[in-house]
């Protein structure tokens, strides 16, 4: 989801390092756990059935925000690649 990028870019620039590193396996990595192979549009770790449309099956199972992790592991190769 949009708010968690603009989370860790936010961490990122306010050197909470390590606090961005966990957010990040613990987010994406949360999804990985529940069997995804792409990152979706709308996660909630509590919910498996969220939906920013009321409908979670017309949710995007390979949303663009799935970038997210890609962008900071190569961006913060020290923070990330550890």
């Amino acid at each position: 989801m949009p708010g968690t990028h603009y989370l860790i870019d936010a961490m990122l620039l306010c050197d909470m390092r390590q606090e961005a590193h966990d957010y990040l396996l613990d987010y994406w990595g949360g999804m990985v756990n529940k069997g995804a192979d792409t990152y979706w549009e709308a996660y909630d770790p509590k919910d498996d059935f969220i939906s920013p449309y009321g409908f979670h099956p017309v949710n995007s199972s390979c949303h663009a925000w799935g970038c997210t992790p890609v962008y900071f592991i190569h961006l913060y190769p020290e923070v990330f690649q550890r």
